[in-house]
């Protein structure tokens, strides 16, 4: 979908592509349901030169969908628009860095877990991949404040926020 500014990340993994890393790959992946947003994906793509290095999956397994995490560096997420972004959820899961831009519900999703950015700087993006990539004094931390966050997200936290959250309306809950 457009609110997910694949074109943003396109642009970073140019950036990233030709000026740090030749030999990385960038993998698409999801339906899009919007036929000129997936051309113009794909217009960029080829204005780039970059077809040999950016995959576009389209719509997946769940299989495939978590070989695709397991096997990542890095998780970029450039959406101007979430309403909880369930990639990032997921990328913690598999302990793959998220990097992501800071808009909507992302800052709540992450709450100080992998890294955000609130300017669209594509070097400083790819600079910042590079380095989650490569560099274990920083990639470390970042998964291990993900893991801690991942916790918010377990079925027993899930279950007493909601049932705190319906005792100050209904009152005591057993």
């Amino acid at each position: 979908m457009p609110n997910k500014r694949l074109e943003d990340v396109l642009r970073a993994f140019y950036y990233y592509n030709r000026c740090v890393n030749r030999d990385s790959h960038l993998f698409l992946v999801g339906a899009s349901w919007v036929d000129r947003y997936d051309a113009q994906l794909r217009w960029l793509v080829d204005s780039f030169g970059m077809w040999a290095n950016v995959h576009i999956a389209g719509r997946v397994s769940d299989a495939d969908l978590a070989s695709c995490y397991a096997d990542a560096d890095v998780f970029l997420s450039m959406s101007e628009h979430e309403g909880f972004a369930v990639p990032l959820v997921e990328s913690m899961a598999f302990d793959l860095p998220v990097v992501a831009y800071s808009s909507t519900a992302i800052p709540y999703t992450l709450e100080g877990a992998g890294v955000a950015f609130d300017r669209k700087d594509f070097s400083m993006v790819g600079e910042l991949l590079e380095s989650l990539r490569t560099d274990s004094g920083l990639r470390n931390p970042v998964i291990n404040s993900q893991r801690a966050r991942l916790e918010h997200f377990s079925p027993d936290s899930v279950r007493s926020t909601l049932k705190k959250s319906l005792s100050r309306v209904l009152g005591d809950i057993p």
